[in-house]
């Protein structure tokens, strides 16, 4: 299987919120409720807030594909975070970005297409100079704490993230970046 791992273009956007809508849950802990879910994603993965990360120079959007059919999509975030602890915690970290998403269709797992997103989206983060990756991920999400573990991400504390009604337990890792 051969995928071609690019920028987002705004032609993406609907087969974006499509490919959000169905790997999005697969992320989320029990004790999530569909309405929820539907809510985070209305609010986060839509069309519309693809195009905005599509079009905005704060974030990288990059997709894989074969053909026609997306594969999977990663997001870097260059904005500063507004959240004060994970400001506190990357205090020392020099400039840094956010690995905001990384999702894989459900088909694909285990193919090599996450690599390639994170490959890409740390390269595009050392390329703005960034010295510092960082993003979270819920602590019951075994195979991406894995695949995140094998990517040199490191957990430096834990974290609360919102979905809804319901608050998850997080992770904060980070991963310094090769620019040389």
């Amino acid at each position: 299987m051969t995928s071609m791992i690019r920028h987002a273009a705004p032609s993406h956007v609907e087969a974006l919120a499509t490919l959000a809508a169905l790997t999005f849950p697969l992320a989320c802990p029990p004790g999530h409720t569909p309405e929820n879910i539907a809510d985070h994603i209305r609010q986060v993965l839509s069309a519309e807030r693809f195009l905005e990360y599509v079009t905005s120079e704060d974030f990288d959007l990059s997709v894989a594909s074969d053909d026609d059919r997306l594969m999977g999509y990663t997001l870097a975030d260059y904005r500063a975070s507004n959240d004060p602890d994970v400001r506190s915690h990357l205090s020392n970290a020099g400039a840094y970005a956010e690995l905001s998403k990384l999702y894989v269709h459900p088909d694909f797992h285990g193919a090599g297409i996450a690599q390639g997103l994170r490959d890409k989206a740390l390269a595009d983060m050392a390329l703005r100079k960034m010295d510092t990756a960082w993003l979270t991920v819920n602590q019951l999400n075994d195979r991406a704490n894995s695949f995140y573990e094998k990517s040199g991400f490191t957990v430096i504390a834990e974290k609360k993230y919102r979905v809804g009604n319901v608050v998850d337990d997080d992770y904060l890792r980070v991963r310094k970046l090769n620019r040389g």
